[in-house]
């Protein structure tokens, strides 16, 4: 680890920002007065790397990083180490309690590129990438600089007081710390390396093993025996070569008698399925019924369809209902409206004669207020003087008349004024109370008037609109008379035999006769006639007894001289209340018209529905027929189809008067010509049969032929088989004899097609093409298989020999890395390599310290790994180094410490370890000048080869002049600062 910029804000003394430059620098002094503070600087360094410092005493204490009267501090330190270039910044801050914690703490590589001498910044933002943030920065630390806090302060930086940590330490102590500095880890993973190499040979050594034995027919035996197998097929597919192309011909020989036979029987099955449909013999009186049925729909739908019109006609000729509705709807709020009239009247009635005892109350309990607030004000005035009284003194001026005071007043006692004003508070709450009471009679006397208003203007609005809605009832632009409707109504035609009576119409309602006639009779079969039923007479209205009565009497003209009665229907007013106009109609008159248009409605309503049953029933007997004609069609179709079939058997001409007579004559002519080509067809089967049993004997010796020379024969050829096997099948007679009288039994590879029609297949088959290829084929592929036998045997004895080396080799190397795995396992390996390296390092500071002692003493090992002192004044006595005096002991540790520095990338295993620095904080100031001048000389020597950097604290002048470049340290009230001198 070489330093490159140090950067430190608030860090102990140093209050202000510092930044020291080191790169350029390979020897260099830090000097100033005692606490100026120059060990701040080394502290700073091991800090920023490792997050505390060896003189706080803990590694987590951090505050005394802090000044007291500081909140913050930031330390940045851009260093170099194995070639590559990195920044690591710690921040601290305080919090409102006092405590310090950690603020931020970051650790990144930086780019190289970027010279060593540029500045701070330009060198901190020049990332190449981020490494660890927060705790995980110590650890990445570790892992670059390859040591640990305890060992970094033991060999990098050796501060005050712990100078000699390194020579006094336990042994296991030093071989900890010469384990990192030595890299020994890599000798632990090449142990581990050298486990896995043995784990993978000794598999890979397994699995050859286990391949080769899988390897079988990998011998000299097995290769002759594939050899005498080839040569015997090859003989045998030469031997067979001719047999099968005469069983080729045979089959094609085969196949076109099968050919001819196959005509023959489909001439056969041609005739056979000439049958007679069995809706033929009845289908000509079923055309004639369905006919019949839809001229019988077709005139009830018509007699239905008329009652339909004459319904509606009646029904249209009748009052409009909506406008019946619309006038009950407007009479039951015009009832209403007169209704709440009425109750709204009285309730005001009642409200305005209670208002003048509610008057009186209200004046009385003011006079009452008026008269407690004068008694209340006279016994305030009475107060007041008494208390004046009280306060007067002869001779002075009266306040009130401003004349002497002669003899003092004397005022009788008083009543209790607070009696008084509560007195007065109780007569104005029953003030407030009376005039309440009327102010609220008022208000509603004022609302219940607003609210009769409103009922009165809605009574004479609904008595218009009921005069003007009543006006086409009496005018006649509604009509309200009814046609008469015929006694008699024509029956219903009489449902099919197969259908549900449709229901039966009910009877027309009552309707009226003529303006002279008084009444209406009911209809003979409707039902009776509402009591409210309509009169021509009354001209709508209906006929009642009451106030009515002479309106209704006078005629068409009542209705309209009502309405023009009712603008004067509030003439008459006075305070006791209003008249109600009369609506000009009667109730039970709307209703009975209304009533009357119902009963119409549904009358027409039914008819409509029997129409619409009646035409459905006409529209399924229509179906029904035309269904019957297209399915005669198509029976003359298939007639005509049918005998097409068999045109080229000689069937005669069809006859196109009756479906059933053709297909008589055509069943008669094919009985007569079945018989003959049944018996074409029987000896063509026998022709078929004998060549079939003369091909099945020359395959059967073919087989037989293979099977002596170990071919495997194809399931579908190997056994002989009947017509389920593929074999060509020949017909039965209709007695179920066998028409050829061949056996069933076929073999194999025989393409068969089973009989239908007058016969069915029981005879065998003979080989076809398919199965004598099939059978070359197996032959071919016998050859095929022993040449591919022969030379699997030939490879395997080839990869036999190539697994057998891959093992032993394999082996081989499993067991080397077990015997490298076992010397590394070894307990003693690493105390061993630890004191190999010790014993080289305490050679190595022999030397030095020989010089700085002026050949008094040489560093040993005793017999337990500690460091021993060999003290030439003394006859070369072996004594501890502990046994040394201040000055000897610091002489001692500079040496082991340049030692440790000179040799330990000599000493690396991988050659990656090497101290770049070293930072001295001790006071040189014990050693005498000759020995200064030789720890001078041996530093200048250690930093001459500028592979390394040495900082050296020290208050000694002989030595700090020696030093080229100088760091001056100051400290005055603002706090520490820094400046670069070069000697």
């Amino acid at each position: 680890m070489r330093p490159l910029r140090l950067h430190l804000h608030d860090f102990g003394s140093f209050r202000e920002p510092a930044t020291v430059d080191f790169a350029d620098v390979d020897y260099f002094v830090l000097v100033g007065p005692t606490g100026a503070g120059k060990s701040t600087l080394i502290d700073a360094i091991c800090f920023a790397l490792y997050g505390t410092v060896p003189r706080w005493g803990k590694e987590n204490v951090i505050a005394h990083a802090l000044a007291p009267s500081a909140v913050a501090a930031k330390v940045a330190l851009v260093f170099e180490t194995a070639g590559r270039r990195y920044a690591v910044v710690r921040a601290l801050k305080r919090d409102a309690k006092g405590k310090v914690h950690t603020a931020e703490a970051r650790l990144e590589e930086l780019l190289t590129s970027v010279p060593a001498t540029a500045g701070l910044d330009e060198l901190m933002s020049a990332v190449a990438r981020p490494l660890a943030e927060g705790a995980a920065v110590t650890a990445e630390i570790q892992r670059i600089t390859g040591l640990e806090y305890k060992f970094f302060t033991q060999c990098v930086v050796l501060p005050q007081g712990r100078f000699a940590e390194f020579l006094h330490a336990q042994p296991r102590e030093r071989q900890d710390l010469l384990v990192q500095l030595l890299d020994a880890d890599v000798y632990e993973r090449v142990r581990q390396r050298a486990v896995q190499e043995e784990s993978a040979a000794t598999q890979a050594a397994a699995f050859a093993r286990e391949r080769l034995a899988r390897l079988t027919d990998a011998d000299e035996p097995a290769q002759q025996a594939a050899k005498a197998r080839l040569s015997s097929l090859r003989a045998l597919d030469d031997q067979v070569r001719g047999s099968l192309d005469t069983l080729r011909n045979a089959a094609g020989e085969i196949r076109r008698l099968a050919a001819e036979r196959e005509t023959a029987r489909e001439r056969v099955a041609a005739l056979a399925a000439l049958a007679l449909p069995p809706e033929v013999p009845t289908l000509a009186e079923t055309v004639r019924a369905a006919a019949s049925q839809v001229r019988e729909h077709a005139a009830d739908a018509e007699r239905a369809e008329a009652e339909e019109r004459r319904a509606e006609d009646t029904l249209a000729a009748l009052d409009d209902p909506g406008l019946l509705m619309s006038l009950l709807s407007t009479l039951d709020d015009h009832e209403r409206a007169a209704a709440d009239l009425r109750a709204v009247e009285e309730r005001a009635a009642r409200a305005r004669a209670g208002l003048p005892p509610l008057a009186e109350r209200a004046r009385a309990a003011e006079a009452a207020l008026a008269e407690a607030e004068q008694a209340r004000d006279r016994l305030r005035d009475a107060h007041a003087g008494a208390d004046l009284g009280r306060r007067l003194v002869v001779g002075q001026d009266c306040p009130t008349c401003l004349r002497p005071v002669e003899r003092l007043p004397h005022h009788p006692a008083t009543a209790d004024l607070r009696a008084a004003e509560r007195h007065v508070k109780t007569c104005r709450a029953e003030a407030d109370q009376a005039r309440a009471r009327r102010t609220e009679a008022e208000t509603e006397l004022r609302h219940l008037e607003r609210t009769a208003e409103d009922l009165a203007e809605r009574v004479t609005r609904t008595a218009h609109d009921l005069a003007a809605q009543a006006t086409p009832l009496v005018t006649g632009t509604s009509t309200s008379a009814t046609p008469p409707v015929p006694d008699e109504q024509p029956a219903p035609a009489a449902p099919e035999p197969d259908e549900q009576p449709a229901p039966a119409a009910p009877a027309t309602p009552p309707a009226p006769a003529t303006p002279a006639t008084p009444a209406t009779p009911p209809a003979p079969a409707g039902p009776p006639a509402p009591a409210t039923q309509p009169t021509p007479a009354s001209g709508g209205a209906a006929a009642s007894t009451g106030p009515a009565a002479p309106a209704e009497a006078a005629g068409p003209d009542a209705f309209a001289d009502a309405g023009r009665r009712v603008g004067a229907a509030f003439a008459d007013d006075d305070a006791s209340g209003r008249d109600v106009p009369s609506p000009g109609v009667e109730r039970d008159d709307l209703e009975g018209r209304l009533a009357g248009v119902r009963a119409a409605e549904r009358r027409a309503a039914e008819l409509r529905q029997a129409a619409r049953d009646a035409r459905a029933r006409l529209a399924a007997a229509t179906r029904r027929a035309e269904e019957l004609a297209g399915k005669a069609d198509r029976l003359w179709r298939d007639l005509e189809a049918a005998r097409d079939t068999v045109v080229p058997l000689g069937a005669p001409p069809l006859d196109r008067d009756d479906l059933h007579d053709a297909w008589t004559s055509l069943l008669a002519w094919r009985d007569e010509a079945a018989v003959r080509e049944r018996a074409a067809l029987e000896e063509r089967a026998g022709r078929v049969a004998e060549a079939e049993r003369q091909a099945r004997a020359q395959w059967s010796e073919v087989v037989a032929r293979l099977a002596d020379h170990g071919v495997p024969i194809p399931e579908t050829t190997a056994h002989p088989a009947g017509p389920a096997h593929g074999g060509t099948a020949a017909p039965r007679g209709r007695s179920g004899e066998g028409a050829t009288g061949l056996s069933s039994e076929g073999v194999p590879g025989l393409s068969s097609e089973g009989a239908s029609g007058l016969g069915e297949a029981v005879s065998g088959g003979a080989p076809d093409e398919a199965a004598v290829a099939r059978l070359g084929e197996a032959v071919v592929a016998a050859v095929a298989q022993a040449q591919a036998y022969l030379a699997r045997v030939r490879e395997n004895r080839a990869a036999a020999r190539e697994v057998d080396e891959r093992a032993r080799a394999e082996e081989e190397r499993a067991r080397v890395a077990k015997e490298l795995a076992q010397c590394l396992r070894a307990d003693a390996f690493e105390r061993w390599l630890c004191t190999e390296a010790l014993d080289l390092l305490v050679t190595a500071a022999s030397e030095t310290l020989r010089e700085l002692s002026d050949g008094q003493y040489e560093l040993a090992l005793g017999a337990r790994n500690e460091i021993e002192v060999i003290d030439h004044a003394e006859a070369g006595l072996r004594r501890n180094a502990r046994t040394l005096s201040g000055g000897e002991t610091f002489q001692a540790a500079l040496a082991l410490a340049l030692a440790l520095s000179d040799q330990v990338a000599g000493l690396s295993a991988t050659a990656a370890r090497s101290l770049d620095s070293l930072f001295l904080d001790e006071g040189f100031g014990s050693l005498d000048p000759a020995t200064l001048d030789t720890v001078a000389t041996t530093l200048e020597r250690l930093a001459g080869g500028r592979e390394r950097m040495v900082g050296v604290v020290t208050h000694v002048p002989a030595l700090a002049d020696r030093i080229p470049v100088r760091f001056e340290v100051r400290r005055d009230a603002k706090g520490s600062h820094l400046h670069r001198a070069t000697a």
